[in-house]
C-alpha cells in the first residue's frame, strides 16, 4: 500500500511540476523543430498557428519547422513509422535538433501504456526502430541527440474530471517528459476551459471541424497558445510613450525613434524585434474562422503604451492607415498588436502563416493539400527511400534533394518574418464648439 501511495504521490507532483512549467527554449541557429502527432495536427490550423509564431519569434535563427503528424496513428505508430524515416533526415538537416511528441486518444493507452510508449520515441535518435527492431543507426543518430518535448492531452470527452482516459494519457506523458525529455507541457488543465461548451457539430467553438471528433478552429487556436506559452514569452515586445512629453518611457524588444509632436499629433517609427502568432479570421480570401477561441484574449503581448494623455477620443494610425481609437478618461492607451487583426503587422503575420502553408504543400485557403513539393509529397519521397532499405546516413542522403526543396521554402518564411519598421501616428481629436455653445 506505501508504495501505491508514493507512486501516485509522485505522479501528482510531477504533473504539477509540468503544468507550471514555462521555459523560453534555447533554441540555436539552424535548429530544427519534427513534430508527432495525429489528425488533430493534420488540418493544417493548430501546427501552422504554432510554427507560424514560432518562425517570427526566432527569426534570426533561421529555424526549420516541420509536420511529421498522421491522421489515426498512436505513439507507437510514430516511433516505428515516422521517426527514423521522416525525422531523421530533418534533425539531420540542422545544427540542433528538437522533436515534439504529442498525446492523444489513438491507442487507447493507459498510463503505464503511454509512459512504455513515449520511454522508446524519448530514446531517439539514438535507438530507432528500423522496420524490423530498435537499434542504433550510427552516424548522425549515434553521434547527436534531440531535445525532446513531451506534451499531454487534450480534454476529449465531457468528462473533465481527474481521472478520466484523456487526463490519464496527459499524466502518462508529462510524467515521462519530466524525468526523460527536455520539456513536459500539461495540456488537459489549461484546456479545461473548454468545459462549457457541448461536443455536437451544433457549436463548432471546441468540436465540430473537419467532424464532432475533432477540434473545431477556435480551439485549434486555444491549443497553440498553450504550447506556445510554454516555449516562449509572452511579452513578445512593449513600449511606453509619453504623449504629452513626447519621449520614450521604455522599450523591450522593439526600438523607437523618430519621434516627434505637432500640436495633437504624436508620429514615432517602431520596429520590433519578434512579432506574435497569427491565425484565420475571414477576409474576404480566408474563409476558415479561428475567432472566438477561449484563451486568445491578449495570451500575447506586442504593446504600445501611450501615457500622460488628456481626455479626448484619439485615433492610432499605422503606416498611414486607421487601425484603432478609443475615448481616454484615465491618461493612458494601451494597444496590443497581437489581439489587432488589422493593419501592416497583421499582414506581415498572416504571410508567415501563409509560407508555412506553402511549405506545407496545401492550399492557403482551403487547407488541402494540393500536391505541391513541399512536406505533403516529401512523406511519399521518404516513404520510397525507406522501402528501397535506406536507414541511418544513407536514408539522410536518400532524402537530401527533397530537404533542399524545403530548405527554399524556409529561406520564404525566413524572409516574411523579418521584423521592418512602421510609422505609429496617434492623434488627438478635440472637440469644436459652435461660438455660441456654452
Amino acid at each position: 500500500m506505501k508504495r501505491y501511495l508514493t507512486i501516485a504521490i509522485l505522479s501528482a507532483w510531477l504533473q504539477l511540476q509540468a503544468f507550471y512549467a514555462h521555459a523560453v527554449l534555447n533554441v540555436q541557429s539552424n535548429a530544427t523543430f519534427a513534430r508527432f502527432a495525429s489528425s488533430y495536427f493534420t488540418t493544417h490550423r493548430t501546427g501552422d498557428y504554432i510554427d507560424a509564431a514560432k518562425y517570427m519569434f526566432w527569426w534570426t535563427n533561421n529555424i526549420h519547422c516541420y509536420e511529421d503528424s498522421r491522421g489515426g496513428a498512436g505513439i507507437q505508430e510514430a516511433n516505428e513509422n515516422r521517426l527514423e524515416r521522416k525525422g531523421l533526415a530533418q534533425w539531420a538537416n540542422g545544427s540542433q535538433a528538437w522533436g515534439e511528441i504529442w498525446a492523444d486518444d489513438n491507442g487507447g493507452y493507459n498510463f503505464l501504456q503511454q509512459w512504455q510508449n513515449t520511454s522508446n520515441t524519448f530514446r531517439a535518435p539514438l535507438w530507432l526502430y528500423n522496420g524490423t527492431a530498435y537499434t542504433n543507426e550510427g552516424g548522425w543518430a549515434g553521434s547527436h541527440s534531440v531535445n525532446w518535448i513531451g506534451i499531454g492531452a487534450i480534454p476529449y470527452t465531457n468528462n473533465w474530471v481527474v481521472g478520466c482516459s484523456e487526463q490519464i494519457r496527459d499524466s502518462g506523458m508529462t510524467n515521462v517528459a519530466t524525468i526523460m525529455a527536455s520539456l513536459a507541457v500539461e495540456f488537459f488543465q489549461p484546456l479545461c476551459v473548454w468545459s462549457n461548451d457541448t461536443m455536437s457539430g451544433v457549436n463548432t467553438l471546441r468540436f465540430g471541424t473537419p467532424d464532432v471528433t475533432h477540434p473545431g478552429p477556435p480551439a485549434n487556436v486555444d491549443m497553440a497558445i498553450v504550447y506556445l506559452r510554454s516555449i516562449i514569452e509572452t511579452n513578445i515586445n512593449t513600449c511606453i510613450v509619453d504623449f504629452g512629453g513626447a519621449s520614450v518611457s521604455s522599450t523591450q524588444h522593439c526600438v523607437i525613434s523618430s519621434l516627434a509632436k505637432n500640436g495633437n499629433v504624436l508620429s514615432m517609427t517602431w520596429k520590433a524585434d519578434r512579432h506574435s502568432m497569427p491565425w484565420d479570421e475571414p477576409d474576404g480570401t480566408i474563409t476558415n474562422d479561428a475567432r472566438g477561441g477561449l484563451l486568445s484574449t491578449n495570451a500575447f503581448h506586442e504593446d504600445l503604451v501611450f501615457t500622460n494623455l488628456p481626455i479626448g477620443i484619439y485615433t492610432l494610425a499605422e503606416d498611414g492607415s486607421n487601425v484603432y481609437s478609443a475615448t481616454i478618461t484615465n491618461g493612458s492607451l494601451t494597444v496590443n498588436l497581437y489581439s489587432l487583426t488589422q493593419g501592416a503587422v497583421w499582414a506581415q503575420r498572416k504571410e508567415v502563416l501563409g509560407r508555412v502553408r506553402d511549405k506545407r504543400g496545401c492550399d492557403r485557403v482551403t487547407l488541402v493539400d494540393d500536391g505541391s513539393q513541399g512536406e505533403a509529397s516529401y512523406n511519399g519521397l521518404s516513404q520510397t527511400a525507406w522501402d528501397a532499405g535506406n536507414r541511418g546516413d544513407t536514408l539522410v542522403s536518400a532524402l537530401s534533394a527533397p530537404m533542399g526543396v524545403l530548405n527554399t521554402k524556409d529561406a520564404l518564411i525566413w524572409s516574411a518574418a523579418t521584423p521592418t519598421n512602421h510609422t505609429f501616428t496617434l492623434t488627438q481629436f478635440i472637440p469644436r464648439f459652435f461660438p455660441a455653445h456654452k
